[in-house]
């Protein structure tokens, strides 16, 4: 892929990231695909910790608020 191009892929995952309504399987791909991206664009990695670190605070807000 071109740099072009995978900024287009990383920007989709990360919007598929913090979509609520995207289900989880979409969201673990999404993962594994910009973390590769990251390895050759390492200012991608900062992106996808924080967006990793979002998507736990919020499971975990929704797990608590059950009960």
């Amino acid at each position: 892929m071109t740099n072009p191009q995978e900024a287009v892929v990383a920007e989709s995952c990360l919007d598929w990231l913090i979509t609520e309504k995207i289900k989880v399987a979409t969201q673990a791909y999404s993962i594994r695909v910009v973390y590769e991206i990251s390895k050759r664009h390492e200012s991608l990695y900062a992106d996808l910790q924080r967006m990793i670190i979002i998507n736990i605070r919020h499971l975990v807000k929704l797990s608590l608020a059950k009960f």
